[in-house]
């Protein structure tokens, strides 16, 4: 599978210069376990696989926060991530001049997660 994502973050910042989405996803970073993720006041499209990722995390106890972010704020990040219907769950491995990374262990978590979740869906509405 895809490892890491070239969209542009850089032409999703809202007018007060803070992160809200990337090209066609959700946007989370993670910074020692916690994960964080612009609100939905920053102007962003509210995903259905951002809102899976929101639950997932309140049901495995997985500290989270919505919030307004920079891109500064990634420079602390031990991990970035993106959400979207297509993709679901994907790591990313730089955001030129604040984040780089090749280790993602609690994305892949995530991921795991999403997909055991993805699948239950998918096969309930295939029976119905």
């Amino acid at each position: 599978g895809l490892v890491g994502s070239e969209m542009c973050i850089r032409d999703s910042l809202n007018s007060k210069g803070e992160i809200s989405e990337a090209t066609v996803a959700n946007i989370f970073f993670v910074i020692k376990g916690k994960v964080f993720t612009p609100s939905l006041e920053c102007g962003l499209l509210p995903g259905i696989t951002r809102n899976l990722i929101l639950e997932i995390c309140k049901r495995l106890h997985i500290k989270f926060e919505e919030g307004r972010y920079t891109p500064h704020n990634l420079k602390n990040a031990d991990e970035v991530f993106i959400t979207n219907t297509l993709c679901g769950v994907l790591p990313v491995r730089e955001v030129e001049g604040f984040f780089k990374s090749n280790k993602f262990p609690l994305t892949q978590y995530l991921k795991k997660e999403y997909e055991k979740v993805f699948v239950i869906e998918t096969s309930q509405k295939r029976k119905e």
